[in-house]
């Protein structure tokens, strides 16, 4: 229960425009003031309305550390303060980090919709040249822009895409689990990690349109709800996020964005688990919004896949699919799911 926490989003607003009604939103939760972590990419779009300190974060990592200082010690002077993070996923997770640390209201304000870290109760990390993750402090209130959202580069939001699709894989890996006696499923958390991805699947719009991104925001909102009150992320983490994390562990900085290589990777977890029908399911949602779906879209080569789903089963002490497959079964699938 390393991610268990008592709170989770009790508030969202997903819309064109959404950020300019922020102060109202605040206020409505009592919240006068706050202290912004800002993305430099949307630094401008702060409404000046909002009352409170605007510390932007940028990209290098020592800075970062610097920037943090910055912002303990105007909670030191302001204690009433709650904290909004505001652009990409390393100012979302090391706001949600300090908010827990300092015990403040925590509002999510992604300006992408790359994963579901966006409301869930982990931060990623990096420390020491390693990712780490620390538990952390679930958003109260989520404010998604869809005009912000819009303005991402399309490869980002792709990967919100592959985060939320890996659901499906990661809930028949809790299922095959519970049917082996080693974990028990609680239906709510279930629920709301296996129902968006279903919702997503099945809406006729394309990523561009407001209607796409609105389901993918909600879904992700709800998956990351679902790890809070479940307590971990079992939920959402399967054989396709071990093999993922072993993706990493191989390629080191020449990895892809989280999302995509979790959403590559269900294809294949979805096919070893049997669920046919939906794995040309989602391949076909893959083709029509532009996902990758073969080796060369990914940037990797197939023997640098097959190791990674061989070293996958060693990341984590969590039974899934890969448990009950042999290497030659494995193989196999890989050369039908993605061609020889």
């Amino acid at each position: 229960m390393l991610y268990k926490e008592s709170l989770f989003p009790v508030y969202w607003s997903i819309e064109e425009k959404a950020i300019q009604g922020a102060k109202n939103i605040l206020k409505e939760f009592s919240i006068d003031r706050a202290i912004w972590l800002v993305t430099p990419s949307v630094s401008n779009l702060v409404p000046g309305n909002c009352i409170g300190e605007i510390i932007v974060f940028p990209n290098e990592k020592q800075r970062n550390i610097n920037e943090l200082e910055k912002a303990r010690h105007f909670l030191f002077k302001e204690p009433s303060s709650a904290i909004v993070g505001f652009g990409g996923g390393r100012v979302i997770d090391n706001a949600k980090l300090l908010a827990k640390e300092t015990s403040r209201n925590f509002i999510s304000i992604p300006s992408v919709l790359s994963s579901d870290a966006i409301a869930s109760p982990i931060s990623v990390i990096d420390y020491v040249n390693k990712r780490v993750r620390i538990s952390a402090l679930p958003p109260k209130i989520v404010i998604v822009d869809l005009d912000i959202i819009k303005r991402a580069p399309r490869i980002h939001n792709l990967a919100g895409v592959g985060d939320l699709i890996a659901n499906l894989s990661a809930v028949k890996d809790w299922i095959l689990a519970e049917k082996k006696g080693i974990e028990y499923i609680n239906p709510l958390v279930k629920y709301l990690a296996y129902t968006p991805p279903f919702k997503l699947l099945n809406i006729n719009y394309k990523l561009e349109e407001n209607e796409f991104l609105s389901t993918l925001a909600e879904g992700l909102i709800l998956s990351g709800a679902s790890m809070t009150i479940e307590g971990d992320s079992r939920s959402a983490s399967g054989s396709e996020h071990n093999i993922s994390h072993a993706l990493d562990k191989i390629l080191g900085e020449r990895r892809n964005l989280h999302g995509i290589q979790v959403g590559f990777a269900t294809l294949l977890t979805l096919y070893l688990q049997k669920q046919g029908e939906l794995f040309q399911n989602v391949k076909e949602f893959y083709k029509r919004i532009g996902f990758p779906i073969e080796f060369s879209e990914l940037g990797i080569e197939k023997e640098t896949f097959v190791e990674a789903v061989k070293l996958a089963p060693t990341i984590r002490e969590r039974y899934t699919i890969l448990n009950e497959v042999s290497k030659e079964e494995i193989i196999k699938a890989i050369d039908e799911v993605y061609g020889a």
